[in-house]
């Protein structure tokens, strides 16, 4: 006990200024205890309460993860750091711990994003205890999947008008429910069909609706609503890939407003606090184009409500595959192509015109030619003569910068 603290026996509490000592300390007990759970009620919410993480989390399947867990991001980091640490202090480690998955991979490139886009997230990280972690993703999941659950919701509708205005035949849709879609509508099945099958073939088209084991529709291939209409090239698959106007238009509708997909001429009537403004997202992402293509598809469905599945088509599978493609490029060639496409998307008309998007054609203007020319003078990268590619560095540079 230490030694400033009072002596006391039972007996000591027999009379009045006993009584009087005893409850003092009572009082002064009470108000340490108070205390103690006003700090630990401080703690469990630094500075940010439970229902602001709900909001911060509508960002979270949009820019981050739309089907993997924020635990697991931070785990995949956790891991990393944790065989770094191994590495530093002489301890083994063994080849296949740092042989990393597709899914490790995408795992910690998605790791980053929820500190760039939910930075009230980085001080918990650091210092909250793990109850208290638990208790901050779950507002941010639930705030995930209201946003998911909104845009689906809205779609549904919205999509409408955008496929009668393509086909022109194709009888009214419902605007309240998915059930009139889906690959036994004749039109809309011509965009849910994979790339390598016919679709106006109607011996094809029976053999997809039945089912048929070598006519399957699956995540497994890039579907046609992908691609402008009727521009897909079976010899170069990578051509017109997510430059379909459908899908810009969904991209456009969850990112910066309803109104600026209605914009006919002239700037995108957008919004000062578009979904864009709001989450910080300066520019398109793979990421961000994942998301939109999965509620792209979603939205040609005949699916009732949302599920992982439709049919034998895992959306789960499609997004990482999306994903995959822009953040893991299998060489510095594929690698030209995905920027060029992500610059087409951060230069495209109605895209490009908000203010919350930075203008990009003056800025890789420069860049690019000199990039272009340092490979066309023989520059390699990885074994790869650039020389070879020079058409396609053309054909970027054409695109950014119209004559």
């Amino acid at each position: 006990m230490p030694p400033y603290a009072p002596v006391f026996s039972l007996t000591d509490f027999d009379n009045p200024d006993g009584v009087a000592v005893l409850r003092r300390c009572q009082r002064r007990i009470a108000e340490l205890e108070a205390q103690v759970e006003k700090e630990k009620a401080a703690k469990k919410t630094p500075g940010v309460s439970e229902k602001t993480f709900t909001n911060l989390g509508h960002c979270i399947q949009k820019v981050v993860s739309m089907f993997g867990s924020i635990e697991s991001l931070i785990a995949e980091n956790d891991r990393r750091q944790d065989l770094a640490l191994e590495r530093s202090e002489g301890d083994e480690v063994h080849d296949e711990e740092e042989e990393y998955t597709e899914d490790q991979i995408r795992a910690f490139n998605g790791y980053k994003e929820p500190i760039r886009f939910v930075p009230a997230i980085r001080k918990p990280l650091m210092e909250s205890e793990h109850e208290e972690l638990v208790a901050i993703f779950k507002a941010l999941t639930h705030g995930a999947r209201n946003a998911r659950s909104d845009d689906t919701k809205n779609l549904k509708a919205a999509i409408v008008p955008w496929l009668q205005r393509l086909f022109i035949n194709m009888p009214a849709l419902d605007v309240e429910s998915r059930e009139d879609r889906g690959i036994y509508n004749d039109f809309v099945g011509a965009l849910l069909c994979p790339t390598e099958y016919n679709w106006d073939d109607l011996q094809v088209r029976t053999m997809i609706r039945e089912g048929d084991a070598d006519h399957l529709v699956t995540a497994g291939s890039w579907f046609k609503g992908l691609y402008p209409h009727d521009k897909f090239d079976p010899e170069n698959p990578d051509i017109g890939l997510f430059r379909n106007a459908l899908l810009m238009n969904v991209w456009q509708y969850i990112f910066t407003s309803p109104i600026s997909v209605k914009a006919k001429k002239g700037p995108a009537q957008t919004p000062k606090r578009s979904v864009a403004t709001l989450i910080g997202l300066k520019r398109v992402t793979g990421r961000s184009i994942a998301y939109a293509a999965v509620q792209y598809r979603v939205a040609l469905s005949d699916s009732r409500q949302w599920d992982q599945y439709n049919g034998s088509f895992d959306y789960n599978e499609f997004y990482n595959k999306v994903v995959d493609y822009f953040e893991s490029p299998p060489g510095p060639v594929a690698k030209l192509e995905v920027d060029r496409l992500l610059d087409f998307w951060n230069t495209y008309e109605h895209i490009q015109t908000p203010a919350h998007l930075v203008p990009l054609r003056k800025r890789f203007r420069g860049r690019l030619f000199c990039e272009a020319l340092a490979r066309y003078t023989g520059c390699t990268q990885g074994g790869v003569d650039y020389c070879s590619h020079w058409t396609v560095v053309v054909a970027h540079l054409e695109l950014l910068v119209p004559a």
